[in-house]
C-alpha cells in the first residue's frame, strides 16, 4: 500500500514541481554550455568539472546557513546494501552540488520506509528550500556558456 505521507500538501508539491523544473534546467544547460561527460551511449551532465569551476569563486556569503546546515544534517546515499550514508565530499562547493544531486535522486529513486528516520516532511521541506536556493545563488556565477541556457 501506497504511503499517504508521499503525497504532499499543496505548497510542498510546488517548491517540488519547481526544483525539478529548475534541477533539469541546470543539467540542460550544463550540457549544452560544454559540461558534460561521455557515457557509452548516452551524454551526461558534469557536475564534478561544474564543481571544479564553482571552487574558483568563493561561497556566498548567503549559503552559509545552508552550508553549516548540510555538513551537520547532509543528504543520505543509499547503498547497495541498503543502507543510508552520508554523502562524502572534499570542499564546499562538492558538499553543496553533491547534496543537490542527491535530493534530486532521492526525489525520484529515494527508497525511504515508515520505520526509517530519514522520513519527516520538515527535513525534506528544508532540503528542497536549500536546493531552490543553491541554484538560484549559483545563477549569479555560472559561466556565460552554461548561464545563457538558464535564461
Amino acid at each position: 500500500m501506497a504511503n499517504p505521507y508521499w503525497y504532499p500538501e499543496q505548497e510542498q508539491a510546488e517548491k517540488v514541481m519547481y526544483f525539478i523544473l529548475w534541477f533539469s534546467r541546470y543539467e540542460y544547460a550544463l550540457k549544452n554550455g560544454g559540461y558534460y561527460k561521455k557515457g557509452k551511449d548516452k551524454l551526461e551532465p558534469d557536475w564534478h568539472t561544474f564543481v571544479q569551476y564553482l571552487e574558483k569563486h568563493s561561497l556566498p556569503e548567503s549559503l552559509s546557513g545552508e552550508l553549516d546546515y548540510l555538513k551537520k544534517e547532509p543528504p543520505k546515499m543509499q547503498m547497495v546494501d541498503k543502507n543510508w550514508i552520508s554523502i562524502p565530499y572534499k570542499t564546499d562547493w562538492d558538499l553543496l552540488i553533491r547534496s543537490l544531486t542527491n535530493v534530486r535522486n532521492n526525489l525520484f529513486h529515494g527508497g525511504k520506509h515508515e520505520d526509517s528516520k530519514l522520513l519527516s516532511k520538515e527535513r525534506d521541506r528544508i532540503l528542497i528550500d536549500i536546493s531552490l536556493k543553491l541554484m538560484q545563488e549559483m545563477r549569479l556565477i555560472c559561466p556565460p556558456e552554461v548561464h545563457d541556457f538558464l535564461i
